[in-house]
């Protein structure tokens, strides 16, 4: 799914001439104007990166041969800026195919000097959101033949893609309430190839925490548009094709955390429920295309806290006192005969609580019993062998944080 920014570049020949060296190739010689005109989009935050922003060139012009002919970096006072875009000039032969190169924001001249140099070559973020020179663009063309005032024109990349996030909270039940405070892209790749397909391979190549924003620059995703549906946000990242394998180190994704409150959890301070989801061209793919705009809307439904779009960790939920439950079935002091099974169960409110059986009480009375766990570890089956007194106790782990002791009396 290509969905091109729409940056031109519109390349117009000049008849302007200044002779070489050689005699005879005066005649043959064109200054040509390259031209970087870029397509009005709507202005947009200063925590983002401006997507119109040129401060610095790089272009490359190769010989049919392959041979690099040109190489020169333009800073921002080599450019000229006017009404219709950022331009400059250099020199080309007249009837002569060139294969043209050209690299905007990178800051540095490109140290290559082969065309196999500059197809290997990947630039590298120092950090994840360093864009204050602009975002890095690439564009080329190959067979360029300059005739005079036949202009060439060819598209100028994003070497990242965008990602703009939103929010539809009309499926939420009436007494929860979430509020975005932290979006962060997660597999965020520090470097990429400038001309062709592009992937992290390793652990190594992801930032440890990629672009992020905090309350307030994420608080277009508490604001509404119409009722329920919130304002778009928007993360960058370079290009991470990963194809339709999850390789968890190295594929891309979108952490979202969010304070929420119901009237059975609530985030305490400082701690958050996470959405984490990965992005990609469809479901089931984890490709991220540079120059592409990718729209997420994350609807949450009920309590909000499972989807089948993404993953949520509760750990960092609080449960609401009168909202806990822990309680033992069939009661806490029970009686059978020797030879009967007995159940014990387990009822836990939050669903994750983790519960234990203390094992040792267990083993200490195997001579009175064996027995079995539930697969969900939330009950046991005593198989009594003879009578006596069984007891053990049984612990339920945060938010509940209780245990009970539980009391069987064989052939009373």
């Amino acid at each position: 799914m290509r969905n091109p920014f729409g940056f031109i570049i519109g390349i117009a020949i000049a008849s302007a001439c200044n002779p070489f060296a050689e005699d005879g190739i005066a005649d043959r010689e064109r200054e040509i104007s390259f031209c970087l005109v870029i397509s009005p989009s709507a202005a947009t935050r200063v925590a983002d990166p401006d997507e119109e922003l040129i401060s610095d060139v790089n272009i490359l012009i190769f010989s049919e041969k392959g041979l690099l002919e040109d190489n020169a970096y333009l800073s921002r006072k080599d450019l000229t800026v006017g009404a219709d875009g950022v331009s400059f000039k250099r020199k080309m032969l007249k009837d002569v195919p060139y294969d043209i190169y050209v690299c905007a924001n990178f800051g540095y001249a490109l140290p290559v000097s082969s065309r196999e140099e500059l197809e290997k070559y990947r630039y590298y973020l120092t950090y994840p959101d360093e864009y204050t020179r602009g975002i890095p663009m690439t564009a080329h063309a190959e067979g360029i033949v300059a005739w005079d005032g036949e202009p060439v024109v060819f598209e100028l990349e994003r070497m990242m893609a965008k990602v703009s996030l939103r929010i539809d909270r009309t499926a939420l039940s009436p007494d929860v309430r979430m509020q975005v405070r932290r979006i962060t892209v997660g597999g965020c790749p520090r470097s990429a190839l400038l001309f062709s397909g592009s992937r992290a391979e390793t652990a190594e190549e992801i930032f440890a925490t990629g672009f992020t924003k905090v309350y307030p620059e994420c608080d277009d995703l508490n604001r509404d548009v119409t009722l329920g549906l919130s304002r778009e946000c928007a993360v960058y990242l370079l290009e991470n094709r990963q194809g339709d394998l999850l390789r968890e180190p190295v594929c891309s994704y979108i952490e979202l955390e969010l304070e929420y409150f119901s009237d059975i959890y609530y985030s305490g301070a400082g701690q958050y429920l996470v959405y984490r989801f990965y992005i990609g061209a469809r479901p089931g793919n984890y490709d991220i295309f540079r120059n592409c705009h990718y729209h997420i809307t994350v609807r949450p439904e009920g309590d909000g806290l499972h989807g089948d779009s993404w993953s949520v960790e509760l750990e960092h939920l609080g449960v609401r006192e009168d909202a806990k439950v822990f309680d033992l079935h069939p009661a806490q002091y029970n009686e059978c005969r020797s030879g009967e099974v007995f159940h014990f169960r387990c009822d836990v409110f939050p669903p994750w609580t983790r519960v234990e059986f203390d094992r040792e009480w267990l083993e200490g009375e195997s001579h009175l019993y064996s027995y079995t766990f539930d697969e969900d570890s939330l009950g046991i089956t005593l198989h009594t062998k003879k009578g006596g007194t069984a007891m053990f106790y049984i612990s339920a782990g945060p938010p509940v944080n209780r245990d009970t002791l539980a009391l069987l009396v064989i052939d009373p």
